[in-house]
């Protein structure tokens, strides 16, 4: 047949990795990026209008430490901080590009116009790709596959109250919001109970006169800092595969609110702690604390000046209405027909279960966990499929297992949320293509076995074994939690004189619990 010509949509983190993988597989990738640089929502300009795409905002901190977020085989620079700035993430994503060689195989400033399959029979499993340059110049190409990498932050979602359209003041969404400085001296009112929002609100509160956010159903609040101040994502293990969700949810929610009073601070949520709202910024429940910042309920309607809640209560005089509230995920670029939009029925949220040649990379939101490990196993394994080596079942099962999908997703949000936990669905991917790690390890390598399965479960894992291997995965695992607690000890502190201090403590310690155990016996 020759070489697979694949063509991949977007240039963001999916599409990076979607480029890698056909290039590991042997493929001919051909990516399209209508922006003029690689990074897709990482790219930050203050000056720049996305439209309604999702865009960046000033002093965003990542909600994934470093060693969790990273690329399988290309971490970040050791001396990295553990939590991550938008210059930081923007360099790594440019520097895994050029390391790996895939800008050659990225056409900038065009845009894709019409995906649709190859009429002829005899050429089954193509496309033909229509694309426009800046110069307005449509082109039609025949490709072997296609990888959609376009991202879920497509369209913003904005909220409908009554009295809206007679406001005097300001509402925008949150994708135009850059800096916090823009509202200086005004009252402000975030919408939305995200991890936007609360950074948002968190950064008007500095300038602002006053601000408010109001959330439908509350929230649960998130520190970046779990147990003795390590991330909060490295408590994720694979252990945690064989605890039932309901232990799961009680620990989790009994971390959560030993670190703030959800009641005094009038976030409490209504819903259960895998399906509510969260909100990660650390400095967000002390800007409440110090009146900077007051939570409010529901939006019941709009006046001329101000906003009335659904507990009776109005606020006059408001300046800005700042909308957190989320993306529409749309393809302009394919028909009804060839993919429903409002179902995102897609075999293991990859595939389309009609046309197996169609896959869709990083279209879905995640439960914790980062979008690099899990976009970047759905290309491997999309790869696999394009190049024959990991078979998939006959249509209707692929059908039914993209109907299951969504249907467990419904029940479980009561709403068309295809958002899911990243581990699980990881280990799954993996399985597939024979990189998930294997218990045997302990046979083989027993201290690395001890990390794999008892420590973070690092990218670098997948890469351990299984097609396209890394040779530097095993120390990139062992180095991971020196990489994430080093970059912060920019102080010496001398280690032997602090433990000496306690060591009298431990001997009258100790000492005593020999007594009381003798008088136990006797």
């Amino acid at each position: 047949m020759g070489e697979k010509r694949v063509a991949v949509i977007g240039a963001g983190i999916s599409g990076l990795v979607a480029i890698k993988s056909c290039l590991e597989m042997g493929f001919k990738p051909c990516c399209f990026e209508k922006q003029s640089s690689i990074g897709g929502v990482w790219v930050y300009d203050e000056h720049t209008n996305r439209g309604e795409a999702s865009a960046m905002y000033d002093n965003l901190v990542t909600n994934t430490s470093k060693e969790m977020m990273c690329f399988s085989d290309f971490p970040f620079p050791k001396d990295y901080p553990p939590y991550l700035l938008i210059h930081h993430v923007i360099k790594n994503l440019r520097d895994y590009a050029k390391h790996y060689d895939l800008e050659n195989y990225i056409s900038f400033d065009t845009d894709v116009t019409g995906v649709k399959p190859v009429s002829d029979s005899a050429r089954v499993g193509q496309w033909n790709v229509t694309t426009r340059s800046l110069e307005g110049q449509a082109v039609t190409t025949v490709f072997d596959g296609v990888m959609v990498c376009t991202g879920v932050h497509s369209n913003v979602i904005m909220p409908v109250f009554p009295g809206m359209d007679e406001f005097k003041g300001k509402v925008v969404h949150s994708n135009a919001f850059r800096k916090g400085e823009t509202v200086t001296g005004k009252n402000v009112l975030v919408i939305g109970a995200s991890h936007s929002a609360g950074d948002i609100s968190t950064q008007c509160s500095y300038y602002a006169n006053m601000t408010y956010i109001c959330m439908r159903s509350g929230c649960y609040l998130l520190s970046r800092r779990g147990p003795k101040g390590q991330p909060l994502d490295s408590l994720v293990s694979r252990g945690a595969l064989h605890v039932p969700e309901c232990i799961q949810a009680m620990v989790i929610q009994r971390m959560f609110e030993s670190r703030a009073d959800f009641d005094s601070l009038g976030v409490r949520s209504t819903k259960s702690i895998f399906t509510a709202s969260k909100i990660m910024c650390d400095t967000f429940p002390d800007r409440i604390m110090n009146g900077t910042i007051k939570v409010k309920d529901n939006v019941e309607m709009f006046t001329k000046t101000g906003v009335k809640f659904v507990d009776g209560t109005y606020i006059d005089n408001i300046d800005i209405v700042i909308c957190a509230t989320g993306y529409r995920t749309t393809f302009p670029f394919l028909d009804p027909d060839i993919f429903d939009d409002t179902r995102f029925e897609l075999y293991k949220h990859i595939l389309s279960p009609k046309y197996p040649t169609l896959a869709f990379i990083g279209i879905l939101s995640l439960l914790g966990g980062s979008t690099i490990p899990v976009a970047e196993l759905q290309a491997r394994w999309a790869t696999s499929v394009f190049s024959g080596n990991l078979r998939i079942p006959e249509l209707q099962t692929r059908q039914r297992d993209a109907k299951h999908r969504i249907d467990s997703l419904i029940k479980r949000h009561g709403c068309l949320k295809v958002a899911i936990s990243h581990l699980p669905y990881q280990e799954e991917l993996a399985g597939d293509i024979g990189a998930r790690p294997s218990y045997t390890l302990f046979l083989t390598d027993p201290k690395l076995a001890a990390k794999v399965f008892f420590g973070p479960a690092y990218p670098s894992s997948y890469r351990l074994k299984g097609p396209h291997q890394w040779h530097g995965a095993r120390q990139a695992i062992m180095n991971a939690w020196g990489n994430t607690v080093n970059p912060t000890k920019t102080r010496q502190v001398d280690v032997q004189n602090r433990t000496s201090i306690f060591k009298p403590l431990l001997v009258v310690t100790v000492s005593m619990l020999i007594v009381i155990l003798g008088i136990y016996k006797t």
